[in-house]
C-alpha cells in the first residue's frame, strides 16, 4: 500500500514539468490574428486624416500597419456620404502592397471580410473593409518571416519538451522498478526527498519563469518595433503633407508679387507718405483693400501687409498697424530681408501685433499669428515692395499636422527653435487644468517644450520653474540635429528622422514614445509622439494573462507534489 502511494507521488512529480514546460511553449508560440482588433486600430489612426479626405495620408498609414500583418490581404474604405467606394487597396502574391488599385474580384471570394466604422468625433464618416485569411488558411504567409518567427519561439521549445518527456519517463520507469525495495519506497517519503522536491520545483519555477519571460519580452519588442515605425510613417507623411501646403502657398504668393493690378496700386501706395493719417486718407489704400476682398485665393481672409523698403505697413486690412513697422520685421527682420533680395518666405508662428478678430475664439491677449511674404515686382523684375498675407496657425496649419496621429493619445506637432509649441496641442484643455496655459490663452507660443520632471496629468507640481526645467528628450534630441545641419556646408531641407522607444516625459511629463526631425528649411522641429500607457496596452494585458497563468499552474504544480 504505501509502495503504491510512493509511486504516485513519484509520477506527479516527474510529470508536473511536462505540463509547465508545454504551457511555456504555447505561451511562446505566435499570437493568434485577432481582425476586430487590428480593423478598430487602423479605423482610429485613418479618421482624422480621412475627415480631411487626405487619401494620401490615409494609404500611408494603411500601409505602414498591414506590411506586417501577412493575414491582411485587401483594404477598402466605404463613403457613407457619397455611397461610394472611395479607397481599395490589396497584396499581391509576393505580398506587395499596392495602394489605389481596385481589388481583383477573384481574390475578394477567397477571403474573409470584416466591416468596421470609421468614426470622426463621434460621427460615423465610412466604413473600413478588411479582407483577410485565416490564420490556418494563409497561403501568402512570408517564408523568412513564418521561419523567424517560429523557429526559435515553437521548434526549439517542442524539441526540448520531447527530451525532456523521453528522460522523465525513462527516469520514471527505473524508479518505479527500484521502489519495489521497501527501504527506497520509504526514502521517497523522507524529509531528504523533500529537500530534493522542493530544490527541483525551484529549478522548475525558474526555468518556466525564464520561459514565461522570453515569451512576454518577444512581444514587447514586436510591439515596440510597430510603434516605432508607424511614428516614424506618421511624421514622414506629416512632413511631406506640410511641404505641399507650403509649396501651394508659396506658389501662389509668387504670381501675387506679380499682379499687374497689385503692382500699379504699390506704386500708388509708394507715392503717398508713409505716416498712418495720410495713408488711411489715400485712394491708394482703398484701391488696395478693393483689390484684396475681390480676389479670392487658398488664404482665409484674415489679414495681408503690403510693405515698403523701409519695412513699414504701407496697406493692411485693420486701421490700427497701418503706417507702422511690419510685425515680420519686429520678430523675424532677416526674413523679411529674404524677401527683398527675392525670396518667397514662410514665416512661422509669432506674436500677433494686434488682436485678431478670430471667429469662434475666446481667447484674449495679443494671438498667434503666423505669414507669407513675397516680393512685388514691376515688369522689369525690380522689386518695390513686399506682400504679406496672415495665416491662423490654430486652424490651417495645425489641421495639416494633426491630419495623422498614432492612437488616441498620439500627436504630431511643431516647435520653434526656442521650443515654444507652434501648432495647436491636443491636450489643450488639460493644459490649463494642469495650470500650464490660462483659460484664455491657446498653448501656440505658450508652452515651452521641457520636461517637468514628473506626470502633471497625475497631479506631480515641480518647484522649479518652467523656463529653467531641461527640454524634453525629444526637444534636446532635434535641437542637436539642427546644430548637426547647421555645420554642413549644403545644409539639407530635412534631418533624419530620430526615434526614442525607451520612454521619455513629454511636456505634460506624461511618459510617451516619440519621432522627430528638424526642417531646416522652414526653421522648425517636428514631432510625432505617442503615450506610453496606450503603445503598450497590448503588452500589459499579455503579461497580466502569461504571470496569471504561470501563477496558477505552479501554485497547483506545487500543491499537488508536496501536499497530495
Amino acid at each position: 500500500m504505501q509502495n503504491g502511494i510512493e509511486r504516485q507521488k513519484m509520477k506527479r512529480f516527474f510529470l508536473i514539468p511536462i505540463l509547465l514546460i508545454a504551457t511555456a511553449t504555447c505561451l511562446m508560440a505566435e499570437q493568434r490574428f485577432d481582425p476586430q482588433k487590428q480593423a478598430d486600430s487602423i479605423a482610429s489612426a485613418i479618421s482624422v486624416p480621412l475627415y480631411g479626405y487626405d487619401l494620401g495620408a490615409v494609404a500611408s498609414i494603411i500601409e505602414s500597419m498591414v506590411k506586417d500583418a501577412d493575414a491582411i490581404r485587401a483594404v477598402a474604405i466605404f463613403d457613407i456620404s457619397s455611397e461610394k467606394v472611395i479607397f481599395e487597396a490589396y497584396k499581391n502574391e509576393d505580398n506587395t502592397f499596392l495602394s489605389g488599385e481596385p481589388i481583383p474580384q477573384g481574390q475578394i471570394k477567397e477571403l474573409q471580410q470584416l466591416i468596421h466604422p470609421i468614426v470622426h468625433e463621434q460621427e460615423k464618416i465610412a466604413e473600413l473593409r478588411l479582407y483577410y485569411l485565416l490564420a490556418e488558411k494563409s497561403a501568402f504567409e512570408s517564408t523568412a518571416t513564418k521561419a523567424s518567427e517560429y523557429k526559435w519561439g515553437v521548434w526549439w521549445l517542442i524539441g526540448v519538451t520531447i527530451v525532456v518527456f523521453l528522460i522523465l519517463t525513462l527516469l520514471i520507469r527505473f524508479l518505479i522498478k527500484a521502489s519495489r525495495d521497501k527501504q527506497l519506497a520509504l526514502s521517497f517519503g523522507s524529509r531528504r526527498f523533500r529537500m530534493y522536491a522542493i530544490t527541483g520545483l525551484s529549478l522548475l519555477i525558474a526555468v518556466v519563469s525564464l520561459l514565461g519571460w522570453m515569451a512576454v519580452q518577444r512581444n514587447k519588442d514586436k510591439i515596440l518595433t510597430e510603434v516605432q515605425s508607424n511614428l516614424v510613417d506618421v511624421l514622414t507623411t506629416t512632413s511631406e503633407r506640410l511641404d505641399v501646403w507650403v509649396d501651394q502657398r508659396s506658389f501662389f504668393m509668387q504670381q501675387l508679387g506679380r499682379n499687374p493690378e497689385l503692382v500699379a496700386i504699390t506704386k500708388q501706395l509708394l507715392t503717398v507718405s508713409p505716416y498712418k493719417d495720410t495713408l488711411l486718407a489715400s485712394s491708394a489704400l482703398a484701391d488696395a483693400r478693393d483689390f484684396f476682398e475681390t480676389n479670392e485665393d487658398v488664404f482665409n481672409d484674415i489679414g495681408y501687409f503690403i510693405i515698403n523698403s523701409d519695412h513699414i505697413s504701407i496697406a493692411s486690412k485693420r486701421d490700427d498697424n497701418v503706417g507702422s513697422m511690419n510685425v515680420i520685421a519686429i520678430h523675424k527682420p532677416k526674413l523679411l530681408e529674404r524677401v527683398f533680395r527675392g525670396e518667397t518666405v514662410f514665416v512661422s508662428p509669432i506674436t500677433s501685433d494686434i488682436i485678431l478678430d478670430r471667429k469662434g475664439y475666446e481667447y484674449t491677449g495679443l494671438p498667434p499669428t503666423m505669414l507669407f511674404a513675397a516680393p512685388i515686382r514691376r515688369s522689369d523684375d525690380t522689386i518695390i515692395a513686399a506682400v504679406a498675407k496672415r495665416v491662423d496657425p490654430a486652424r490651417d496649419f495645425s489641421r495639416v499636422l494633426q491630419f495623422s496621429r498614432v492612437g488616441e493619445t498620439g500627436e504630431t506637432y511643431a516647435f520653434n527653435q526656442e521650443a515654444k509649441l507652434l501648432s495647436e496641442s491636443r491636450f489643450d484643455d488639460d493644459l490649463r487644468q494642469i495650470g500650464l496655459i490660462t483659460k484664455e490663452r491657446s498653448g501656440i507660443l505658450n508652452i515651452e517644450i521641457r520636461d517637468p520632471g514628473g506626470n502633471m496629468a497625475k497631479g506631480y507640481r515641480s518647484e522649479v520653474p518652467r523656463s529653467k526645467q531641461p527640454f524634453t528628450r525629444m526637444a534636446a534630441g532635434a535641437f542637436q540635429l539642427k546644430s548637426n545641419l547647421e555645420k554642413k556646408k549644403t545644409p539639407a531641407v530635412h534631418s533624419a528622422i530620430e526615434t526614442d522607444i525607451t520612454g521619455y516625459r513629454d511636456y505634460r511629463g506624461v511618459p510617451v514614445f516619440g519621432a522627430w526631425q528638424w526642417n531646416f528649411e522652414l526653421g522648425m522641429g517636428m514631432a510625432s509622439e505617442l503615450d506610453i500607457a496606450e503603445a503598450l496596452s497590448t503588452y500589459y494585458t499579455m503579461r497580466q494573462t502569461v504571470l496569471g497563468i504561470l501563477g496558477v499552474t505552479l501554485f497547483l504544480s506545487i500543491g499537488a507534489t508536496l501536499f497530495v
